[in-house]
């Protein structure tokens, strides 16, 4: 159980910056680090509802995590167009780009996690 709380604080910390970055990249002027997190937040605990609500309703699927995901990242566009008061264009780069960064950064660390996991449950003998 700890395990999977360090791995969602990981995911949440790097999708913040990511969203950040982005948001930079995007030329969001007013975007900052702490708007970035909460804007994450909000649109992962999204995912987790979308996929709960597809689960208790019967649609969802193993291999569906894209509509759930798709779910959280129109949040993530609504609330950042809300947020900043931006055009649909810096709203759609930073968004999609960010979840872009989101998933290069996150590839080496499940890699580490799951190397580092397998040498500690290693048999003893």
């Amino acid at each position: 159980m700890l395990e999977t709380l360090l791995m969602a604080v990981v995911i949440l910390l790097i999708g913040s910056f990511s969203l950040w970055y982005a948001g930079r990249l995007a030329l969001i002027r007013d975007i900052t680090l702490k708007k970035a997190f909460l804007i994450t937040l909000i649109g992962y605990v999204g995912i987790g509802a979308a996929r709960t609500v597809l689960i208790y309703t019967g649609y969802y699927r193993p291999g569906m995590l894209w509509l759930p995901i798709l779910i959280g990242l129109f949040i993530e566009m609504i609330l950042v167009n809300q947020i900043f008061r931006v055009n649909i264009w810096k709203t759609v780069i930073a968004v999609v780009a960010g979840f872009i960064i989101t998933v290069v950064l996150l590839l080496p660390v499940f890699v580490m996690a799951g190397g580092l996991w397998a040498y500690l449950n290693l048999p003893k003998g």
